[in-house]
């Protein structure tokens, strides 16, 4: 049998099934005591260097109790050849890797060996493994305490820009060929046109385009332009002839 116990472990009941060595049906071997005759359990570790085992002094146990060398039996009826042993704490203290006992001894019993590796680790602890240096949350593993989650979002916003670019865009300093019928009145979103000059290109355009085609008044010395309403006034300039020239002022 092999078990894995954290080095330094102390108070460790272990379960062990001794066979039958008469029973040819692999039968567990019932009866066994601290008094048995002939019983004996010894270990062996790692740094106890040119020595031979070391021999448990067997003690009575009880049934969840753990006592040095305890032995008991679990139950002879229901689970035959089953117990429960205490192992001393010295066989399990640290210092060595491994640890192997073996009880043998009592008539009719198969010798039972164990092999025990002394772990770093604890292998029963499920938040850390009683490691000192991993702790629950595991927070210096990232570069700040909290994690903020990804802006789901902005990223979509910029999924569906980017999803609107051709395959194959012209490179910088490149002509772009343009298909018939690419631009429309579709293709651009033609602003409001205000009081007083335009500053952007679109509303320039449209000011002209409304000079030459829409509602226009000059009297008075005054050039003015109006909106689709006919009334409204958009910009005005200044007209002036000498008979020779004439001169138009900056609208305004």
């Amino acid at each position: 049998m092999k078990l894995q116990v954290m080095k330094g472990s102390t108070s460790v009941r272990l379960m062990v099934f001794v066979a039958d060595s008469s029973s040819t049906t692999g039968a567990g071997l019932t009866g066994l005591s601290s008094s048995t005759s002939g019983l004996k359990w010894t270990y062996w570790r790692g740094d106890i260097g040119n020595s031979g085992g070391v021999a448990v002094t067997l003690a009575a146990g009880t049934r969840g109790t753990w006592g040095s060398g305890g032995i008991v039996e679990i139950d002879g009826t229901n689970m035959p050849g089953w117990y429960e042993i205490g192992v001393p704490n010295n066989a399990l203290a640290t210092g060595a890797d491994s640890v192997g006992m073996h009880l043998m001894g009592a008539t009719n019993m198969a010798p039972l060996p164990l092999e025990i590796q002394l772990t770093g680790f604890d292998p029963n602890n499920a938040t850390s493994l009683g490691l000192a240096n991993l702790d629950a949350t595991i927070s210096s593993r990232l570069s700040a305490a909290s994690y903020t989650a990804a802006d789901n979002a902005g990223i979509a916003a910029i999924k569906e820009r980017t999803d609107r670019l051709p395959d194959s865009p012209a490179g910088v300093g490149a002509a772009m060929t343009i298909e018939d019928g690419a631009i429309s009145d579709e293709s651009f979103t033609l602003p409001t046109v205000g009081s007083g000059p335009a500053t952007g290109l679109l509303g320039r355009m449209e000011q002209v385009w409304r000079y030459f085609f829409k509602k226009a008044t000059l009297g008075g010395g005054v050039l003015r332009t109006y909106a689709d309403d006919g009334t409204t006034v958009l910009t005005s300039q200044t007209v002036s002839d000498n008979g020779q020239t004439q001169t138009r002022g900056e609208a305004a």
